[in-house]
């Protein structure tokens, strides 16, 4: 695998710039929070040590789970923070594969993460799996690689994509959790229609029906499921998105049992995919 030094950048250990993270580190199943403190949740389940790496909001834990090679890592929040991640573990996975320590099988990766509902069937403390995502991030534009990729039309000067979650890994969660097409935003204040400081563009209302005149029933919002699922269709990967209710935006309600509703996703999920 051939870059510039200044493109694809490596440290003094050759580890990727930004995580920290080695060829060696990078196991079949790849999950992915926002939070680095929300590492820690995952420790127990590790059957022997693992080895932890941490870079500024790039938090990592590699080993073992059931059996099972598995990386954690936080990426922080958006879809600018997903840009780096995943273009630093493709270059270290293809780097892994040139050096025979993994086969060229696809990725496995699951996004478990926190959202704000924006449907009156998505409850508070639910826990939801997005089957599919359109992004309010530009992201897509930047690459000539648009495999998977639905763009939708134009919405004052934004330009919406669809794009699917994988299959294979969905049909694991269906049975246990609600289902939802997720809504991505590129911030959490003005991009979430949130009026604090400045007044938005849009509003939530707006927003919602906007896509329901394309049959599209908005279920949830958060700021990093399409970007995941774009950069896994473009290499051949598995992607689910998994997310803990947190917000209500309908009824204006917050969780007074996020760090409870938190584990639970996590414990859940573990126990369907191991």
């Amino acid at each position: 695998m051939l870059h510039s030094a200044s493109d694809f950048i490596l440290n003094f250990d050759s580890s990727a710039y930004h995580i920290a993270l080695l060829p060696q580190d990078i196991c079949p199943y790849v999950i992915t929070v926002g939070d680095p403190k929300r590492i820690d949740l995952f420790k127990p389940y590790f059957s022997s040590g693992f080895k932890e790496i941490q870079k500024r909001e790039f938090h990592s834990i590699a080993g073992s789970i059931s059996g099972h090679r598995v990386l954690v890592i936080s990426t922080g929040i958006g879809p600018d923070n997903i840009d780096i991640v995943f273009n630093e573990i493709r270059g270290l996975h293809l780097m892994a594969i040139e050096e025979q320590m993994m086969d060229d099988g696809p990725l496995k990766i699951i996004r478990m993460g926190t959202s704000g509902s924006i449907d009156p069937a998505i409850e508070l403390n639910d826990i939801l799996i997005s089957k599919a995502a359109i992004g309010l991030d530009n992201l897509p534009c930047f690459y000539d690689s648009t495999k998977g990729v639905e763009y939708l039309p134009i919405m004052d000067r934004i330009s919406p994509y669809k794009i699917e979650g994988s299959a294979t890994l969905y049909s694991s969660f269906i049975d246990e959790f609600k289902v939802g097409l997720t809504l991505t935003c590129p911030g959490f204040y003005g991009p979430q229609f949130r009026e604090v400081f400045l007044k938005s563009k849009f509003n939530l209302d707006y927003i919602i029906q906007h896509f329901q005149t394309m049959s599209l029933r908005l279920t949830n919002m958060e700021m990093e499921t399409a970007a995941i699922y774009y950069f896994a269709r473009q290499f051949g990967y598995e992607a689910l998105s998994i997310s803990s209710i947190l917000a209500h935006r309908l009824n204006n309600e917050f969780s007074n049992r996020a760090d409870y509703v938190v584990q639970d996703m996590v414990d859940r999920s573990l126990s369907l995919l191991f």
